[in-house]
C-alpha cells in the first residue's frame, strides 16, 4: 500500500524515467485484473475479488498445511500478500495503483506494481517448488504440532 500512496502522491501527471527507453514511474489507475483486461468490469471484480481472495487463501493455506515446507509457506506468502493488496486498493478505491513502466521503443508491457511483482514471484516459486523432489525444508507434522503446543503454553 505504502507504494501504491507514494505513486499517487508523485506521479501523476510527472512520469519518472528511471532507464530512458526501458522503465518509468508512471503512474495508471486500473479497474481491471493481470494486464489490463476486463477494464469495463470493474464494479463486478470489485465484488468478487474478495471472494477469490479467500478461495485462494484457503487453497494454498491448505496447500502450506500439507506441503509442509517453508519454501512452500514464503511463495504461497507472496501470492496471497500480492493479491491481498490488490483486493485492498480495489474495494478501497475501486481500481489498482500501477506504476512500473517497461518498455522498448513503442512496445509496453502492461504496467504493474509491487503487489503484482509478489503474486508473479510468488506463482513462479510455486511452479518452480512443485517440480522440485521433496528432500528439504520440510517440517515435520510432528514439530509443528509439539512446537505449537509449547508456545501456546
Amino acid at each position: 500500500m505504502a507504494t501504491k500512496e507514494w505513486a499517487r502522491s508523485i506521479l501523476p501527471g510527472s512520469p519518472i524515467p528511471i532507464l530512458p527507453g526501458f522503465f518509468t514511474l508512471a503512474y495508471a489507475e486500473n479497474t481491471g485484473i493481470a494486464f489490463g483486461l476486463f477494464q469495463t468490469q470493474g464494479r463486478l471484480l470489485t465484488l468478487l475479488s474478495p471472494l477469490a481472495l479467500l478461495v485462494l487463501g484457503g487453497a494454498l493455506g491448505w496447500h502450506v498445511y500439507q506441503a509442509g515446507r517453508y519454501s512452500t509457506a514464503c511463495v504461497c506468502g507472496l501470492i496471497i500478500g500480492g493479491a491481498a493488496g490488490n483486493v485492498w486498493s480495489r474495494l478501497i478505491d475501486g481500481y489498482v495503483v500501477d506504476f512500473l513502466d517497461f518498455y522498448i521503443g513503442t512496445c509496453h508491457w502492461p504496467t504493474f506494481n509491487a503487489a503484482d511483482t509478489a503474486l508473479c514471484c510468488g506463482v513462479a516459486g510455486f511452479l518452480w517448488l512443485s517440480h522440485l523432489p521433496d528432500r528439504s525444508g520440510r517440517i515435520p507434522l510432528e514439530n509443528q504440532e509439539s512446537s505449537h503446543d509449547n508456545a501456546s503454553r
